[in-house]
């Protein structure tokens, strides 16, 4: 065997064991400051920044009278970073048993992604999650009522109630909090023209944490989104986020602008990009099918 060849394999084999030493229960020790009794969570950063970009996600706006049937849908979710690369598979179910009234369920049964050796350390993540690629997510729960519109002198409202059932897995690489959260707003929308609705609204989420001090974190929760409808095609773009108290991460803001086109009576896909603006590092894609059933799609 050459000197060169030899050289070259005394060199992985160094490389191979720094990185190793680089993962171990001592590098993680050192990178948190470990105190020697407290277990990994507690130095976790449950943010947006601190997370991967499913684990504390903006709810979505109301878009109460957008579509009044009931689908299932499946769709395809990509989340960049310059430290991280995220791809997710999302299921999701509308059940409308009525014009005034819905149910949103959806789920990220898969997410696939790779970070940094960088990103992992500033996310204090635990040596033993070191390695891991694969993930699942949360439940997100919803359950909309239109108001009537006497109530609000005549403008169109409907009040949102969710909650994050904490099925996500793998916390210790920061993918998700292992913890629940709620939340409830109001919208209100706006009809400018006939093609263009104005929406707007406002409320409060909450999500629980391990800090000793702040066992969970009250974030005001707004939105502002217009739409345009046309007989198949449809256009939505939203500025939205939440604000926290604690200051650490936990003010997303984020962009999003969506395109739907209705192919049948039964099928139609949206197409979705956006960029965090503040507290929320990613720019996203994703492309959704839905099948609708039980109900006819309506527009108002």
């Amino acid at each position: 065997m050459s000197k060169g060849l030899i050289g070259i394999c005394l060199t992985g084999m160094l490389f191979w064991g720094m990185t190793l030493s680089g993962q171990s229960g001592d590098w993680w020790a050192q990178n948190v400051g470990w105190d020697g009794v407290r277990p990994y969570q507690y130095y976790l950063n449950l943010t947006p920044t601190g997370m991967g970009p499913n684990a504390l996600p903006v709810p979505s706006m109301h878009r109460m009278n957008a579509d009044t049937s009931s689908w299932f849908s499946v769709g395809a979710w990509g989340h960049f970073h310059a430290e991280e690369e995220t791809v997710s598979a999302k299921l999701g179910m509308q059940w409308s048993p009525a014009p005034w009234c819905r149910l949103v369920v959806h789920v990220i049964p898969l997410e696939s992604y790779w970070t940094s050796h960088a990103l992992k350390t500033e996310r204090k993540i635990f040596f033993e999650a070191y390695h891991d690629r694969f993930a699942g997510g949360d439940f997100h729960i919803e359950t909309l009522f239109r108001l009537p519109p006497r109530w609000l002198g005549g403008w169109e409202s409907s009040l949102r109630v969710g909650i994050r059932a904490p099925s996500g897995t793998h916390l210790g690489a920061a993918r998700y909090t292992d913890t629940p959260g709620y939340w409830f707003d109001l919208a209100v929308t706006r009809r400018l023209t006939g093609r263009h609705v104005l929406e707007v609204q406002g409320g409060f989420l909450v999500y629980q944490t391990y800090d000793d001090k702040s066992r969970q974190n009250d974030c005001l929760l707004w939105g502002l989104g217009h739409r345009w409808a046309g007989k198949r095609l449809e256009f939505f773009h939203s500025l939205r986020g939440y604000s926290g108290y604690m200051g650490n991460g936990d003010s997303p803001v984020i962009y999003e602008a969506e395109c739907l086109y209705r192919s049948s009576a039964v099928w139609s896909w949206v197409l979705a990009v956006g960029k965090g603006i503040h507290d929320y590092p990613f720019v996203f894609a994703g492309l959704t099918g839905r099948w609708h059933f039980s109900l006819p799609i309506r527009q108002r």
